[in-house]
């Protein structure tokens, strides 16, 4: 009836390489809720037990562990969030004074402590985007505090009881605090709003600064008016040494360069406005980017064959490929993934589906810093090494993965016409010297056998449809069956 052998897939569905060698991929991931870093610490631990376990010929290597690249980026954020606090806090001592430097700092310290108490009760993780968001929020966390603060101040100085200056700061300034902090959380509601990707993959950021401001608001006419109380001197009052706190040098400076600017408000009004038109050029020339390239020791190269290329044929070409890169001093190792189909390793990385043709080669390098240049250097050599194919060197970036820079969508009912537009829009495309690997994803058209079958022989001789497709599967593919 057959022959049973234990053999590999022929022809096999895709094809996993590590240094040039066959390897076999294992994609783990951790449970809903889980702990990313914990899952990876216990793997590491698992992994040297079963160590010695391993046969002969056979070493473990890791392609991708994402607990060590969260702890790294984690540790990073809150060095980075440690130092804004500490740059704020030193501004607000130098600028407020002692007292009310401290105060701010403390209700700081409190909106920030608390913010981190909400994300946990919602679910919201430490991750890039969540501790990103306190970052850009830390200098608008302490303003409600510093209106507050100050306001308590100048009346307590002036011989005004605690209580009645807290009152009358909060009565006045509280609901104008609050429109203008609902402003600064509206300014990133598009963001926290959006349907596509990228307003999922940003959404924390959105929240977490909805969190953090609403919080701030909220500690500047409770918590503050307490400190303010607590630790601010209250002034004597209609003595000899009343004087007015605006009376100071730097508020005369102030006032007189406040009145030469009303004063001059033509001349003030046109360096505004020539300073608005210089900042426009200027940052024309920064570059933009709301998702930078990661700091990721890691980066891509996908291989598009011709359509119809055997998995195999794409397997040797890839051999080339590898032992090319292998030569770099940079790199340090190459992982091939050829036919589509990889575990997804990672939120802003996107596996292409299966398709023979197709290869993706990734590279570990010891700097990521290295990465830019080399990637560069990569794309025109390895085009030259590969001239059949479509290469495309590619970088993680800080953000959901968008495949192609420019893409196009081409829609309508005849095939052939939609192919001859596609011709058309990649022909521009390539006309263009900053684009490269333009593709379609229909690829060129390719001969294929399909089988007629005879209906009236078919039936004489007891034949139908199924059984032709199952005789063409198990003489080309295989078949999988059960045994009893």
């Amino acid at each position: 009836m057959a022959d049973i052998v234990r053999d590999y897939q022929e022809p096999p569905q895709n094809i996993l390489r590590y240094n040039g060698q066959p390897a076999i991929g294992i994609g783990i991931s951790t449970v809903s809720g889980g702990n990313v870093v914990v899952m990876g610490e216990a793997l590491k631990k698992r992994f040297r037990e079963l160590k010695s376990q391993l046969p002969i010929g056979i070493e473990g290597n890791v392609i991708s562990l994402q607990s060590e690249a969260v702890t790294k980026a984690i540790n990073g954020f809150l060095v980075n969030l440690a130092e804004a606090i500490a740059i704020v806090v030193v501004v607000l001592l130098a600028f407020m004074g002692l007292r009310s430097g401290l105060i701010i700092g403390a209700i700081l310290f409190v909106t920030v402590s608390g913010t981190f108490i909400f994300m946990s009760m919602y679910g919201i993780t430490l991750e890039r985007i969540s501790l990103g968001a306190l970052v850009i929020a830390l200098g608008m966390l302490v303003d409600n505090a510093i209106v507050v603060t100050d306001g308590m101040r100048m009346r307590m100085e002036r011989g005004m009881d605690a209580l009645r200056a807290a009152r009358e700061v909060v009565g006045q300034t509280a609901l104008p605090l609050l429109g203008a902090t609902i402003v600064a959380i509206l300014a990133f509601a598009a963001i926290g709003t959006s349907k596509h990707n990228t307003g999922e993959y940003t959404r924390s950021l959105f929240l977490v600064i909805l969190i953090s401001l609403l919080l701030s608001w909220v500690t500047a006419v409770t918590s503050t008016p307490l400190f303010g109380k607590t630790f601010l001197k209250t002034g004597k009052g209609g003595g000899e040494d009343d004087r007015d706190p605006y009376e100071g040098g730097f508020y005369r400076l102030y006032k007189s360069v406040l009145r030469t600017c009303i004063n001059h408000r033509w001349i003030t009004a046109g360096v505004a406005l020539a300073l608005f038109v210089t900042a426009l050029v200027g940052f024309g020339s920064v570059k933009q980017s709301f998702f930078p390239d990661s700091t990721r020791p890691q980066f891509y190269v996908d291989f598009w064959f011709a359509e119809g290329t055997d998995i195999e044929a794409t397997r040797e070409q890839m051999e080339k490929v590898e032992q090319f890169m292998r030569k770099r001093q940079e790199i340090t190792a190459v992982t091939t993934q050829i036919g589509g189909g990889s575990p997804r390793f990672l939120l802003t990385y996107s596996p292409e589906l299966p398709n023979p043709n197709f290869a993706r080669v990734i590279a570990d390098v010891k700097d990521y810093k290295v990465i830019p240049d080399l990637a560069r250097e990569l794309q025109t050599q390895l085009e030259e090494l590969m001239p059949q194919a479509n290469v495309n060197v590619r970088m993680f970036v800080n953000g959901p993965s968008t495949g192609g820079k420019i893409q196009l969508r081409i829609q309508g009912p005849d095939p052939v016409t939609l192919r001859s537009l596609a011709k058309q829009a990649e022909a521009v495309m390539d006309a263009d010297v900053a684009a490269k690997t333009a593709r379609n994803e229909w690829g060129n058209q390719i001969l294929v056998l399909k089988p007629e079958l005879a209906e009236t022989q078919a039936r004489r001789a007891g034949l139908d449809r199924p059984e032709l497709a199952a005789a063409l599967q198990a003489a080309v593919e295989g078949r999988s069956v059960q045994c009893h």
